[in-house]
């Protein structure tokens, strides 16, 4: 048994057979990658503060020689809404990976941890990779305010609002470029457009819509809730991602509430976290947020409503283009975002 296969051993003994796993380094078939899985743990620091986390996993690179390549780093293949508003992956992890596979840095202050990495570095030591494995596990259920931690556990706030003002106007779709269109908005739009609900006028050879803006996603909308309906999606959850939004309107202005530690939180969900024993770990988001329930308007969202517009015109204008040269077919009506 090489060396590799011998510290694998005692991570199995620690951790489990089903909690760990073997695999070459993504980056540098050289070297090798032990995967420890955490299903699920409470991390707590000195004031007895705590959240629950699900899901991570920890890397550890190991060179042939059975020595540790730098400092473990850390993933996760699932989170609360309030966690990925706080990006908040560990309290010790840079922050939530941004693309597929991709680890977040883990921060390991001065605590035994980080000495036990530096020897393993350094020397090839069973009993001190059986201590590191004692320690891994200890060091993930803790948020240390001496380390002075990445994020504060104590910042995810699962009720925590402020009041946004959308301009219901005709916009630009260029500005909303990086905005995450989910598939099931994506269906709707392609039924939306079969149902003929919009009208549109013609100048110029080119098509426009003939609603003003505040009528067109009052239709829009009127139709996204039948969708809802018919497909059970769950209208909470999509308060929290903001493909709804409840509030009032006001003097050409849609106010609505958004929650105040979002900022420009970066939403995960669909990225592959990681391989664990074949598998690809899809990341998932669970709405945990409580939207209050004191308006009476319900709208898409504008930016959403714009894109969708944008693609209607697009195809139209397609369309005509193509019934000129002749060749038009009814594929060419079938919106896809």
């Amino acid at each position: 048994m090489d060396r590799v296969e011998e510290i694998y051993e005692v991570f199995k003994e620690y951790f489990g057979e089903d909690k760990v796993d073997l695999q070459d380094d993504r980056t540098n078939f050289d070297k090798k990658v032990i995967l420890v899985w955490f299903p699920e743990l409470t991390v707590t620091n000195e004031h007895d503060e705590s959240t629950n986390i699900t899901d991570l996993y920890i890397r550890v690179r190991i060179n042939q020689e059975g020595l540790m390549e730098g400092v473990f780093d850390a993933t996760r293949s699932s989170y609360l809404m309030s966690q990925v508003y706080a990006d908040y992956l560990h309290s010790h992890a840079l922050h939530i990976p941004r693309q597929n596979y991709e680890y977040s840095k883990m921060c390991l202050g001065s605590g035994p941890i980080n000495g036990t990495c530096s020897i393993l570095n350094a020397e090839y030591d069973l009993d001190r990779w059986r201590l590191f494995c004692f320690e891994l596990d200890k060091y993930v259920t803790v948020e240390s305010e001496v380390g002075i931690p990445y994020h504060h556990l104590n910042r995810i706030s699962r009720s925590s609002w402020e009041v946004k003002k959308e301009e219901l106007i005709y916009t630009h779709v260029y500005h909303y470029n990086n905005i995450f269109i989910p598939d099931y908005f994506k269906s709707f739009i392609c039924q939306f457009v079969k149902k003929r609900l919009l009208k549109f006028v013609k100048e110029s050879d080119h098509w426009f819509i003939a609603h003003s803006f505040l009528e067109y996603i009052s239709i829009l909308t009127t139709a996204f809730k039948e969708y809802i309906k018919d497909n059970q999606l769950n209208e909470n959850d999509l308060f929290i991602k903001s493909i709804l939004f409840k509030g009032t309107y006001k003097n050409g202005k849609f106010e609505t509430k958004i929650p105040s530690n979002r900022g420009e939180s970066f939403n995960p969900e669909g990225l592959i976290a990681c391989t664990f024993k074949g598998e690809n770990k899809i990341v998932t988001v669970t709405s945990d947020l409580v939207y209050g329930d004191d308006s009476k308007d319900i709208i898409i969202n504008p930016n959403l409503a714009n894109i969708a517009l944008f693609k209607i015109l697009n195809v139209l204008n397609y369309g005509t283009i193509k019934q000129r040269e002749g060749s038009a077919t009814e594929e060419d009506r079938i919106i896809i975002i």
